[in-house]
C-alpha cells in the first residue's frame, strides 16, 4: 500500500507540475511576451543601444551602418554638434543651438511605431521592428528615426550637394534619394563658386525640399571641413 501510495502521489505531483508549468507558459506567451518585448525595444533605445536599434529597424537593408551611425553622432552626441557649432555656427548662441539639434532624450512608448508580423502563441512568437521613433530636441524640434523613402531635394541651377559627405546625382534641379534615414543630415550646397553648409532633417516619407529654403543654410569658406568620425561611442 506504501509503494502503491507513493506512485499515486508521484503521479499527482509531476501531473500538477506539469499543469502549473503549462499554465505559466500560456500566460506567458498571451499576456507577457509581447508587451514585454516592446518594453525591451523601449529600454534599448533610451539606453542608447543604438547597435540593437539598428539590428532591429524595418527596412534596414537600405541603409549601411556607417550611414546609421554618421546620424546618431549628428542627433545624439553632443561632441558631434559642438564640432559642427564651432565650424559654422560660432555667431550663434551655442545653448540654443545645441537646444534645437540635440535629440538625445528619453522618449515613451507612444513615441515608437511598430511593424508587427504574426500573433504570439502556443508554438511561435510574434516579431516586431521599429518603424519610426518620433524624438524631439530639447527647443521642442521634432524629427524622426527611421528608415524613409522618396526623399526630393530641389537645387538651384549649376550647383552641387552632398548628403553626409556623398555626392547626389541632380536631374532637373533635384536630387531624389530612394531611401534615407529619417533625423538629421549634413547638407552641403555648391552654386557657382558659392558653397554653403546646413543641417537638414528628414521627417516623412515622399518629402520635397527646397534646399535654399533650410533655416540652417550658412555661406561656408571652402577650407572648412567636417571630420568624418562616426565612432558611436563618443563621450558626451
Amino acid at each position: 500500500m506504501s509503494k502503491k501510495s507513493f506512485i499515486i502521489t508521484s503521479i499527482v505531483t509531476v501531473s500538477l507540475f506539469v499543469f502549473v508549468s503549462f499554465l505559466l507558459y500560456v500566460i506567458y506567451c498571451f499576456s507577457f511576451y509581447d508587451s514585454n518585448q516592446e518594453n525591451e525595444y523601449l529600454l534599448n533605445f533610451n539606453s542608447e543601444s543604438y547597435d540593437f536599434v539598428y539590428d532591429h529597424m524595418n527596412n534596414k537593408k537600405y541603409i549601411s551602418k556607417n550611414s546609421f551611425n554618421y546620424s546618431v553622432n549628428l542627433m545624439f552626441r553632443k561632441n558631434k554638434l559642438k564640432e559642427i557649432y564651432n565650424l559654422y555656427y560660432s555667431d550663434l548662441n551655442e545653448d540654443d543651438f545645441i537646444n534645437n539639434y540635440y535629440y538625445g532624450n528619453n522618449i515613451s512608448f507612444e513615441d515608437i511605431e511598430f511593424i508587427k508580423n504574426g500573433k504570439t502563441n502556443l508554438f511561435k512568437r510574434r516579431t516586431i521592428e521599429y518603424a519610426s521613433i518620433t524624438i524631439w530636441s530639447r527647443s521642442g524640434n521634432k524629427s524622426s528615426f527611421g528608415v524613409k523613402n522618396n526623399l526630393k531635394l530641389k537645387v538651384g541651377d549649376n550647383s552641387k550637394i552632398t548628403i553626409d559627405e556623398v555626392g547626389c546625382e541632380i536631374k532637373n534641379n533635384t536630387c531624389i534619394i530612394s531611401y534615407i534615414l529619417g533625423g538629421l543630415h549634413t547638407v552641403k550646397y555648391k552654386v557657382e563658386d558659392v558653397e554653403y553648409f546646413g543641417l537638414l532633417n528628414v521627417i516623412n516619407n515622399n518629402s520635397e525640399i527646397d534646399i535654399s529654403n533650410l533655416d540652417s543654410l550658412v555661406r561656408i569658406n571652402n577650407d572648412q571641413e567636417i571630420e568624418d568620425d562616426i565612432d558611436i561611442n563618443l563621450n558626451e
